[in-house]
């Protein structure tokens, strides 16, 4: 899931930041410990997008969204940071990105959905985001300085595409406040 802050002045360049979780419904490459409750909060998160309402209404309106809650569960700690882009079109350039470590569980209903909202989402060019995709294929890392940060260390690292030919990861962008939904499934 890709949160996006664009700030209301550009500052050095710099169009706004974001921060990249990574989830799985596949148990093995789930890396979080959670209990029971953590596990109950994504589980709100996901089901508070209400994306079981599309076949009801081509234009859902959500009227509360938990994301506060699975802000403050997540681990800011660890992750990769670099100076990039937008991960979907048009792909504005010099965002700081943060990409969080931990790989956290998404039931498998939910991708089912998210899979349903992609197939209604229309593109500018009339095809829809199961077709087309949401998202531009993986950039060579090329000057992003890219670096991993555990806990108040900042560690230089030779940062490989880790994902590239793994597309079992749910990384799900979405302005919630807008309903815009887009991902790499």
């Amino acid at each position: 899931m890709t949160s996006i802050h664009t700030p209301s002045e550009v500052k050095e360049d710099f169009l706004g930041a974001a921060v990249n979780i990574l989830f799985s419904s596949t148990a093995e490459k789930v890396t979080a410990d959670l209990t029971e409750a953590e596990v109950i909060i994504i589980d709100t998160f996901f089901t508070s997008l209400q994306w079981d309402v599309l076949d009801q209404t081509a234009d859902p309106v959500v009227d509360l969204v938990s994301y506060g809650n699975l802000m403050e569960l997540v681990d800011f700690n660890n992750r990769w940071a670099y100076k990039g882009s937008q991960t979907a079109p048009p792909c504005f350039t010099h965002y700081y990105q943060n990409v969080l470590s931990t790989v956290y569980p998404i039931k498998a209903d939910h991708v089912a959905l998210f899979k349903k909202v992609l197939k209604k989402t229309v593109t500018t060019g009339g095809d829809t985001l199961d077709v087309v995709g949401n998202y531009r294929d993986i950039q060579e890392i090329d000057g992003q300085n890219v670096v991993y940060i555990s806990g108040d260390q900042m560690i230089a690292r030779g940062v490989k595409n880790l994902f590239k030919s793994d597309s079992s990861y749910l990384s799900v962008g979405a302005a919630v406040a807008t309903a815009v939904v887009a991902a790499t499934i």
